[in-house]
């Protein structure tokens, strides 16, 4: 008879999350992807939360570390629409990807992105929460955070060829598989 194994930092840190953050993300409007695809996220959808407001599209990925056991980075992006589509002409929408700070120095000279194995997974899974609140606000309402750290705008037009044909419509409302947007009637 074996004895079983003691569960890993990762296991636990990743157990952490489901149990006290899930809860919170989906009160917020979050929800899993429906289907998996793996030419659009890179983790499994268990660490995908995605939300629709209105023609905004808002996703939050945790970003496990390959090699430090219990680390990892949360991700975002947002999608809102600059132009609605017209006739034939898909809408032209601005995409922004971030992440948020685990803790950042007064001056603003250090900062990290990594939550990790230096903190219990209670203590680590309630910093995520708070972190995500600040998130909220900011996606919702624009209230700026020292935790959430964006990064440039990226228009994406229907005729750039530097995208594929796949890319152009994650978090285009109107073609994204995932997309819960219903068109307003009249509209």
């Amino acid at each position: 008879m074996t004895k079983p194994h003691a569960k890993t930092r990762r296991v636990l840190m990743g157990e952490a999350l489901r149990r006290d953050c899930d809860p919170v993300l989906f009160s917020l409007g979050f929800r899993n992807p429906r289907k998996m695809d793996w030419n659009r996220w890179y983790t499994t959808r268990r660490n995908i939360y995605l939300r629709w407001h209105g023609t905004t599209f808002h996703e939050v990925c945790v970003d496990w570390a390959r090699y430090t056991p219990g680390k990892f980075k949360l991700a975002f992006v947002t999608s809102r629409v600059e132009r609605p589509p017209q006739a034939d002409v898909p809408a032209i929408r601005i995409i922004t990807h971030g992440y948020l700070q685990n803790w950042q120095a007064p001056l603003g000279l250090w900062r990290s992105y990594d939550f990790g194995p230096w903190m219990s997974p209670a203590a680590t899974a309630a910093l995520v929460n708070r972190r995500v609140f600040a998130l909220n606000e900011y996606l919702l309402e624009g209230k700026p955070s020292r935790h959430v750290r964006d990064g440039r705008p990226i228009r994406i037009h229907p005729d750039d060829p530097r995208r594929t044909a796949s890319r152009k419509i994650f978090g285009d409302p109107w073609r994204d598989p995932e997309s819960d947007y219903v068109p307003e009637k009249g509209a």
